[in-house]
């Protein structure tokens, strides 16, 4: 747990040359500002343009945010995408802005997991798709 004193992350950034490892043993990688190759900049304009549309109850998304279509293009993340699944990838860009008031328990209906209770089974030997959050 982070104190005043302290200020480093509770979960630790993932170095760009242990990507593979850190996804095969901790589930996720968690890539730094700084290893993403854009302006340190982009996350304040994100972040106050996401505040505004949020607090006039816009719908927040690349319409409105368009900043975060850049971030997907980020030469780090493009690079941890191609050594996590391969050069030919593509992303859906859905975003979205929400507290979760159902919970985070496993939802009979939502089917791009692969949750206990939603009747689908993994059958894929490897990774083909990853989700990102931001």
């Amino acid at each position: 747990m982070n104190t005043a004193s302290d200020s480093s992350p509770d979960i630790a950034y993932t170095h760009p040359d242990r990507l593979i490892e850190d996804f095969a043993s901790r589930g996720l990688v968690v890539l730094s500002p700084d290893d993403l190759g854009v302006p340190l900049s982009l996350h304040e304009t994100i972040f106050d343009k996401e505040r505004t549309a949020f607090r006039s109850g816009e719908r927040v998304g690349p319409a409105n945010v368009p900043e975060i279509m850049e971030l997907l293009a980020a030469p780090g993340l493009v690079a941890a995408c191609n050594q996590l699944v391969g050069e030919h990838w593509a992303i859906v860009p859905y975003t979205h802005n929400t507290p979760f008031l159902s919970g985070a328990g496993d939802q009979h209906w939502h089917k791009d997991d692969n949750g206990p209770f939603n009747g689908r089974k993994q059958r894929h030997h490897q990774a083909v798709q990853i989700e990102m959050l931001y």
